[in-house]
């Protein structure tokens, strides 16, 4: 079974919604269709936005950037999003945190996916 996270924007508030696995998706938010949101996958600014993943047996730690991104009032990363073969999980973070989360896997749980979002840059993936 191949897993598909999506992720819908509103281009009117901001709203952004989580879809796994829709086969199609008509969304409105503020009496607009929502906007399919592309990863990017590749960091070309000064600061980092691809998610890095350390694995030490069933311990896993993520860190957004392999620069640490910022984490202030006007630039920070909202969420970290994890998808692997068992779950789905959403770190929600505040300016001023850190930009990371630990994760310890179950037994025969692999990680697919690791998505964080910038407020002013949007969406980041790493696939790898």
């Amino acid at each position: 079974m191949v897993i598909e996270m999506k992720f819908y924007e509103c281009p009117k508030c901001g709203n952004i919604v989580e879809i796994l696995d829709e086969q199609t998706a008509n969304l409105n938010c503020c009496e607009e269709n929502m906007v399919l949101m592309t990863a990017n996958i590749k960091d070309a600014a000064k600061e980092k936005h691809i998610p890095e993943i350390q694995k030490n047996d069933n311990i896993i730690n993520i860190s957004v950037g392999s620069i640490i991104h910022p984490m202030e009032e006007n630039h920070y990363i909202k969420w970290i999003y994890i998808l692997t073969n068992k779950r789905n999980i959403r770190y929600n973070l505040q300016p001023g945190e850190n930009p990371s989360t630990k994760l310890t896997l179950e037994p025969q749980e692999t990680i697919l996916e690791v998505y964080a979002y910038c407020n002013n840059h949007g969406l980041w993936l790493n696939n790898k």
